[in-house]
């Protein structure tokens, strides 16, 4: 092949990667902006962070409606029950308190701008380890795939808080990564206050890394934060902690939004893999119990791994760091919103396409770039295999799946690491 084939090749390429992106980003707007009617996630902490102000019971579920219309939501929306009992601790709804300054209009709009240049940032830090330049395919295809992740869109259309958590986090992690310790900490306890299952598998890779600058800071930012929010709600009725038992007996019981018991469909937009447990051993205990085995035994292999290839001594191994971020969301409950976790395992995937693992990882990824349970159950196709065992295990559980494989991959990919790397030390 000539040189000028070559350099039509390359354009040709390049034009096609730049066409992905645009419908990406066309997508990205539509579904997470433009979208009218969006922001009930974001009702809820909204309208408890405005009672807080205002030292009244964040928890009480009377009035929830009354407050949020006079707050501006127009006065025709309604919300589902189970957004009108709050579960978000006093640390989150000190965190959101700002936003309570301005009418709902406006701070669901302020949210999503927070929401979206954080995620755009993040897309941006994320991109510039993969490829060389710009024009790079590996670095736009990643760009293309992370705008097109539909939990993401879903996420801040809804205004849920996990898109801003996750993001803070993240950032932590890029600022660790480069010694900016502070600033890593402070970032770190914002986004663990938003939403605290956010940080755990963050923490635990900031700890094997040696970052304890950054979890000080963290953890003094946290509990200063703690000890305002407890403050505030010193002046507050005490029968608010009656409520909030109230309200997380509701949440994970039968008819709440965070339960895998609930005859609901709306159970299969939950990651956690209590859902399809649940599915094949209907005893809640039993399936907590699998869930937490299952967990616990791939974050084991995680560790072992990871202290056994001495990845702790390097620069900071992504597919690893990708691993432990999802298995943190298998354990406990996770809404699908949570998924944009997996920027950290396309990074890896996208670096690193020469492997046959790396394809693997990034065919499982597509799994996310469709809402598939939510277009079966919206189209109805769900409805008579209701009681179809394999059917709300494999099918309606599909995104649960997904992860565990990918998972299972980047695991595989630790391992290989360790192997490499111990056949250098006997040579």
């Amino acid at each position: 092949m000539s040189m000028s084939q070559r350099l039509r090749a390359r354009r040709s390429r390049l034009a096609v990667f730049l066409m992905l992106i645009a419908l990406a980003g066309g997508e990205f707007t539509l579904r997470s902006v433009l979208r009218p009617n969006g922001g009930n996630d974001f009702a809820t902490p909204f309208v408890s962070a405005a009672r807080f102000l205002h030292r009244s019971n964040p928890y009480a579920a009377a009035g929830f409606i009354d407050d949020w219309h006079r707050a501006g939501a127009p006065a025709a929306r309604k919300i589902a029950e189970a957004g009108q009992y709050s579960i978000y601790p006093p640390v989150t709804l000190l965190v959101c308190a700002p936003f309570a300054f301005v009418s709902w209009g406006a701070a669901l709009a302020l949210y999503r701008f927070l929401a979206v240049a954080s995620y755009l940032a993040l897309i941006y830090a994320l991109a510039r380890r993969i490829g060389n330049g710009w024009a790079s395919p590996m670095r736009l295809g990643f760009v293309a795939f992370a705008l097109a992740l539909t939990s993401v869109h879903a996420g801040i259309y809804q205004g849920n808080l996990s898109v801003l958590a996750f993001t803070l986090c993240a950032a932590a992690l890029l600022f660790a990564e480069r010694k900016h310790e502070t600033v890593a900490g402070v970032l770190l306890a914002l986004g663990c206050c938003l939403k605290p299952t956010s940080a755990p598998a963050i923490v635990l890779v900031l700890l094997l890394y040696g970052r304890r600058r950054t979890l000080f800071v963290a953890l003094s930012t946290g509990i200063a934060i703690a000890g305002a929010a407890l403050l505030q709600m010193a002046g507050v009725d005490p029968a608010w902690k009656l409520d909030y038992q109230d309200n997380l007996k509701f949440m994970f019981g039968p008819l709440g939004g965070a339960s895998f018991i609930t005859a609901s469909e709306g159970r299969f937009d939950l990651l956690n893999l209590q859902v399809p447990m649940y599915a094949m051993l209907p005893s809640a205990f039993a399936a907590n119990a699998a869930a937490w085995t299952i967990s616990a035994l791939l974050g084991g292999i995680w560790l072992y791994l990871f202290l056994a290839s001495g990845a702790g001594s390097r620069a900071w191994d992504w597919s690893a760091i990708g691993a432990i971020s999802l298995i943190g969301l298998l354990p406990v409950y996770q809404r699908n919103y949570n998924i944009a976790v997996v920027l950290f395992a396309l990074q890896w995937a996208f670096q690193s396409l020469h492997l046959p693992t790396a394809k693997a990882v990034l065919l499982l990824c597509g799994f996310f770039l469709f809402p598939g349970e939510a277009l079966i159950r919206n189209l109805g196709a769900s409805a008579s295999l209701r009681n179809n065992l394999w059917w709300n295990v494999l099918v309606m559980s599909q995104a649960t799946w997904a992860v565990v494989a990918i998972v299972c991959l980047l695991l595989c990919s630790q391992y290989n690491q360790r192997s490499r790397a111990a056949a250098m030390l006997r040579q």
